[in-house]
């Protein structure tokens, strides 16, 4: 592909081969309007993600040695020549949304660092992907296992977002890396 590529998808596999046809598969109409490039790491070397995606037009790049998520991201962008980049884990699927829009709205909002996403579990239920950075005390009563207490304490469900909702963008401290989406410029590891 020549020309200016506004989005890399950076999508990073350990054994994944079997999910990457679906989550690659279900990126088609989140793409549209974006020129794009899926760009996939096979962690393992193990020749099965290719033949997994022979069907597909991405660029494949193969670890001679297994590495950790960040380092394989940091591959994957030093690889990149779009604009913003996207980190996206191999077990996602694309159910709504455009990716146009997710560019935009960075494109309108340069104090926004990273853009996360709306996850769902399999069973389609809500997946909590973000957090406040957690303080001394929540971590104390994470340690005594505040995650299965009944009741949790008001400061313990703040610091998890427990009662931020979906429809709208909200400020967080962190995302999980299942989707986050960056501009190149700003990412360190480019």
């Amino acid at each position: 592909m020549t020309g200016k590529i506004d989005l890399s998808v950076v999508i990073v596999s350990h054994g994944h081969e079997s999910m990457l046809p679906a989550c690659i598969a279900s990126l088609a109409p989140a793409l549209e309007g974006v020129a794009s490039e899926i760009i996939v790491i096979d962690n393992l070397q193990a020749g099965k993600v290719a033949a997994a995606l022979a069907d597909f037009s991405v660029s494949l790049l193969e670890n001679p040695e297994p590495r950790g998520f960040a380092a394989n991201i940091n591959r994957g962008a030093a690889a990149a020549r779009g604009s913003y980049l996207l980190a996206l884990n191999p077990d996602t699927e694309h159910h709504t949304g455009r990716l146009a829009d997710a560019l935009a709205f960075l494109d309108s909002r340069p104090d926004v660092g990273i853009l996360g996403c709306g996850l769902l579990n399999p069973d389609g239920t809500h997946q909590q992907s973000y957090r406040r950075f957690p303080t001394i005390a929540f971590l104390v009563a994470r340690g005594f296992g505040a995650d299965r207490w009944r009741w949790r304490p008001d400061f313990y469900r703040r610091r998890l977002m427990e009662n931020v909702r979906f429809d709208h963008p909200h400020q967080v401290d962190w995302v999980f890396g299942a989707f986050m989406l960056v501009r190149r410029a700003e990412y360190a590891g480019a």
